[in-house]
């Protein structure tokens, strides 16, 4: 179990709140979730995080992809193209 500050907590809030205004990550159609992909530091450098830094991925999809069979290999490889295109927001902590 992990306890999170109250300041986190609204920081993690208002990123959920835009991402879920995102659409789909694989069809493109109204999400229904918002997921978090996070890349162990190991292997983070694949989704273009600095060295020894973790990478976190918060992406919105919609239920029907969220349940295709495949879908956790379906989002990795869409979260991949998306960062290697530079199609992203990066968001740092708020001091």
């Amino acid at each position: 179990m992990v306890a999170i500050s109250d300041r986190l907590e609204q920081q993690l809030r208002t990123l959920v709140a835009i991402v879920a205004q995102e659409p789909c990550c694989l069809c493109n159609g109204d999400s229904d979730v918002v997921g978090v992909f996070m890349a162990h530091k190991n292997h983070a450098r694949a989704y273009e995080a600095p060295k020894d830094k973790n990478r976190m991925v918060f992406y919105a999809i919609c239920g029907a992809c969220l349940h295709l069979p495949d879908s956790a290999k379906r989002i990795e490889k869409e979260l991949r193209r998306t960062i290697h295109r530079g199609e992203y927001q990066v968001v740092r902590e708020a001091k």
